[in-house]
């Protein structure tokens, strides 16, 4: 099965995050020109997430898979991507990728993750070490993967919401407000 591969527009930089932690592959287009984000999407079968419509509508005209992201919080932002997409939404650090420069993480033992400056009152508690083949960043599962669970459970609450209103869409007269007429979501595809 292949994964989604995503490119988070300059206003979803924590999104790109988000997507990394789940194990999605996402770049960060912060700086890029919305012709260099669009050409990038094309030549690497990426799925551009926007939160601008006008750069939503030129992706769809231009035939870029795109979402046009809704949603004030991080939470609804990630929510409305899964609830579009299908994404799963777990952390599984065997599948994660660096948060911060999307590479790929692996299981190191307590030797390298002493060498790599892991404090020793970390090393006293935690067993299980991953590190970034990237930029050498290292995780371990600490109160920060508490905190990650709460907010995924959060995202899983408004996507509750999100397919409750669907249902409730599909059953009344309202027109789509999708580029596709077999989809409620706001979800391109080529």
């Amino acid at each position: 099965m292949t994964r989604s591969r995503f490119l988070a527009d300059a206003m979803l930089g924590r999104t790109a995050r988000w997507l990394r932690i789940l194990g999605y592959d996402t770049i960060y287009g912060g700086g890029l020109e919305d012709d260099e984000l669009l050409s990038i999407c094309v030549s690497q079968s990426r799925i551009l997430l926007t939160s601008d419509e006008q750069l939503y509508s030129r992706a769809v005209r231009d035939k870029v898979e795109a979402v046009l992201v809704r949603g004030g919080s991080e939470a609804e932002k990630v929510a409305w991507i899964a609830f579009n997409l299908g994404l799963k939404l777990e952390i599984n650090p065997e599948s994660s990728l660096c948060p911060v420069c999307n590479s790929i993480i692996r299981r190191i033992d307590m030797d390298e993750a002493r060498v790599r400056g892991v404090p020793e009152k970390v090393l006293g508690w935690s067993k299980d070490f991953w590190v970034c083949s990237g930029c050498g960043k290292v995780y371990w599962v600490g109160s920060h993967y508490r905190r990650m669970k709460l907010f995924l459970r959060e995202v899983s609450r408004i996507m509750e919401d999100l397919h409750s209103s669907s249902r409730q869409l599909s059953q009344s007269s309202l027109p789509s407000f999708s580029t596709r007429e077999s989809d409620h979501s706001p979800h391109s595809s080529q």
